[in-house]
């Protein structure tokens, strides 16, 4: 397979062109390269991942660009304005775009083909991002509103609501699974039906498993939470004490939970990522001028949460994407002052033990 990365996808500058790379991931050469155009910052490396087909999209200022991640050659092109959100939702490319005074177009692309399906009336909100797309539809969360699901395939909003006091939000099975109040001595794991805003269950967090996690790094929001492939588990990274806890989506039930503090080491922690075998965790050193510094991963058993293998940085680590958890090894694309001397570095750490 290919690992696709935009580069870069952290502190724009004029002029700038965002390349979207396809890495082998064993070894780490470039497969291919594509020209992107003017960058966006946004989501996971800056790409748009459909799942559905493997098809990865790429966004600039004019177009969203849509790429076989094999070979990077282009699938289609059309023009958006992207300002608001953007995915893919059963066949359909979705995108808001900015219609001015917190107004938002939503636009939806075919897939495969690319050909404009609607273009629907503006909606005004103060503010709207994408969360996640599942069966039910596209999930999008609205500033000082909450979550909602969008239909793909007619760019309407349902009138179902879905929990608003959620700070870290996953979206797992057609059900929001969310951590809550995170201003109070104890949490509230919590997982609502999207299509319908049934609570399936509620359960309070144990004050020795923390509280929500509001770790945030400069002037991007930390990512705290991830779901495993088949949706059977969430996993929260929570404060007070710093804690890996896995939750089983089916109940609320604690799988397991562990200490992110290896060799008691104090700190932020976020940025979780799964495979079949591990969630790796990354203590962090939040900047004020851009995305958190790496300072060490930690691989946990997504089993029973034993510590796998740990990697610390003597020198930070500056990464440009989001790290990428591989089934043999953790990817970074990062620049670093003195432990790495080539800036803008395909990093492969692999932390499972033999």
């Amino acid at each position: 397979g290919v690992v696709v990365v935009q580069y870069p996808t952290l502190t724009p500058t004029a002029g700038t062109h965002a390349v979207v790379f396809g890495l082998n991931p064993t070894t780490g050469q470039k497969v291919w390269e594509f020209n992107a155009g003017n960058p966006l910052y946004y989501g996971d490396g800056g790409l748009v991942v459909n799942t559905a087909s493997q098809t990865v999209a790429t966004l600039n200022t004019s177009y969203v660009h849509t790429l076989d991640p094999a070979t990077g050659k282009l699938l289609w092109r059309a023009p958006v304005n992207f300002q608001a959100f953007a995915g893919f939702a059963d066949g359909v490319f979705v995108a808001g775009t900015d219609a001015g005074s917190t107004r938002y177009n939503t636009l939806g692309y075919d897939a495969t083909s690319g050909s404009l399906l609607y273009n629907q009336s503006t909606y005004s909100v103060s503010s709207v991002g994408y969360m996640a797309s599942c069966k039910a539809g596209m999930i999008l969360n609205i500033f000082q509103g909450g979550p909602v699901l969008l239909n793909p395939h007619t760019g309407n909003y349902s009138q179902v609501q879905l929990n608003n006091q959620g700070w870290i939000n996953l979206v797992a099975q057609d059900s929001l699974v969310l951590c809550s109040t995170p201003f109070t001595p104890t949490s509230t794991f919590i997982r609502q039906d999207v299509a319908t805003g049934k609570q399936l269950w509620s359960v309070s967090v144990p004050a020795a498993h923390g509280v929500c996690n509001i770790s945030s790094a400069g002037f991007s929001t930390v990512k705290q939470g991830a779901v495993n492939a088949d949706e059977t588990v969430a996993y929260f990274v929570m404060n007070d004490p710093s804690t890996v806890v896995a939750v089983n989506v089916a109940d609320g039930s604690t799988a397991w939970a562990v200490s992110a503090e290896v060799d008691g080491a104090t700190g932020s922690y976020g940025y979780p990522c799964v495979t079949s075998t591990y969630v790796a965790v990354f203590q962090l050193q939040p900047q004020s001028s851009g995305a958190a510094n790496i300072i060490r991963i930690t691989a946990y058993s997504v089993t029973d949460g034993s510590v796998l293998g740990s990697k610390y940085f003597e020198n930070t680590l500056y990464p440009t994407t989001v790290p990428l958890c591989l089934d043999d090894g953790v990817l970074l694309f990062a620049t670093g002052p003195s432990t790495f001397h080539k800036p803008d570095s395909v990093m492969k750490f692999v932390l499972q033990q033999a």
